[in-house]
């Protein structure tokens, strides 16, 4: 017997090591606290954290300073994490 991997969990999986949503779960941020800092709203963050919208390159860079990273390295961290999409 085959089992057939559920792509819903594949997805959520994945969504739940995204770089942004690691670093609000490591520090305790909320969304909301991070929209505001970030200057964006919070359905915005969400969608980086689901991968359904990508931070602009500006965005990034923004994302980079909260997160205490260069913005080479927050690049690279993201487009790994996008690599790994299901």
């Amino acid at each position: 017997m085959t089992i057939k991997q559920n792509p819903v969990s594949d997805l959520k999986a994945w969504q739940y090591t995204n770089p942004l949503r690691k670093h609000l779960g490591t520090t305790g941020i909320k969304q909301l606290a991070a929209a505001t800092i970030l200057g964006v709203a919070p359905i915005t963050v969400r969608s980086w954290m689901d991968g359904f919208a990508q931070p602009s390159h500006k965005h990034r860079h923004t994302i980079a300073r909260f997160m205490g990273l260069r913005p080479k390295a927050m690049d690279a961290e993201w487009d790994k994490w996008l690599g790994q999409k299901p």
